[in-house]
């Protein structure tokens, strides 16, 4: 009986440490440091990928208002180039304008030279070859033509002067020609005077006295 009793003694706190060895060895693996490794590393992966995810926003940002500003510049270099481009048109309109329209000062001059050169008036007086030329510089250069453009009775008018120079002798031509209902310059007068001492006139239109 006595034997029965240790037997059973025995048997008992046989399990008692069983169950208390697997309960350690439970914590051991739940508390062992790989786990704790584990849970560490899946924590700092997270934090990785949020710096990744933050990082990556301020380069859409950054990317973002580079683009804008390069956009910006874009545009203004474009509006500069338009702005030149009409500059340039404009001004070579009126440099169109002003050699080639028949209402410029220069066409008005081109018409009336001709006119002179040409009469048999003028070169009995002045000789052959003749030129025409305009006002002289300080350096002797011949060039601008004096002219003056007003408006009167509603209708526009233009006063010239410029000279020739003959083999014989030089003169002074002096125009004034007012634009008619068509838009076209009609003479009013043009005569020439000599430059020697007489000062001849020589009368080669005159229309003052007529509605043109």
């Amino acid at each position: 009986m006595i034997v029965s009793r240790f037997m059973a003694y025995s048997l008992q706190h046989k399990n008692i440490f069983s169950s208390t060895t697997s309960i350690s060895a439970i914590k051991t693996i739940y508390y062992s440091p790989v786990n704790s490794f584990h849970l560490k590393s899946s924590t700092n992966q997270k934090a990785v990928t949020k710096s990744e995810q933050s990082g990556s926003d301020r380069q859409i940002q950054v990317s973002f208002g580079e683009k804008v500003k390069e956009n910006t510049k874009s545009a203004w270099y474009l509006s500069v180039i338009i702005g030149g481009v009409a500059v340039t048109g404009l001004m070579f309109y009126a440099i169109f304008r002003e050699l080639f329209s028949s209402k410029s000062p220069n066409s008005v001059y081109a018409r009336a030279s001709d006119y002179c050169i040409n009469d048999p008036r003028v070169i009995n007086i002045l000789g052959e070859p003749i030129k025409a030329y305009g006002e002289e510089t300080r350096r002797g250069r011949r060039g601008h033509v004096m002219h003056s453009i007003y408006e009167k009775d509603g209708a526009k008018h233009i006063r010239m002067k410029f000279y020739l120079q003959g083999s014989r002798k030089k003169a002074t031509a002096h125009l004034e020609m007012k634009e008619n209902a068509n838009g076209k310059w009609i003479y009013r007068y043009l005569f020439i005077q000599t430059d020697d001492i007489l000062k001849s006139v020589t009368v080669l239109e005159d229309n003052r006295d007529v509605e043109v």
